[in-house]
């Protein structure tokens, strides 16, 4: 997804049977890219605004910074849940740069 957002977003869209034009999925693209989500997540309603202080849901937006905050543990977790939700599937993750 981040290193060829335009490309995933389609793969998806097929994948769920949507047919979306170009410009549907140029903006799905601009309104999922990181600085669009962090921009969302600023302007965001006072409710919402509470919540975030308490978690960040958004971080860097950059590969690999799951290691800031995985422990080894959490990312043999995370790796096995993937492969099993995952199994059968054409999908590529990229964890780090």
């Amino acid at each position: 997804m981040k290193l060829n957002p335009e490309k995933e977003i389609r793969k998806l869209s097929n994948h769920l049977g949507l047919k979306k034009s170009d410009e549907e999925t140029t903006q799905v693209v601009e309104d999922t890219s990181f600085s669009s989500m962090k921009k969302q997540q600023e302007d965001g309603t006072e409710e919402i605004n509470s919540l975030r202080k308490k978690t960040n849901l958004i971080r860097k937006g950059i590969i690999g910074d799951w290691k800031n905050h995985f422990t080894v543990a959490q990312s043999e977790e995370m790796d096995k849940l993937v492969e099993e939700k995952t199994k059968g599937m054409e999908f590529k993750f990229i964890f780090s740069a």
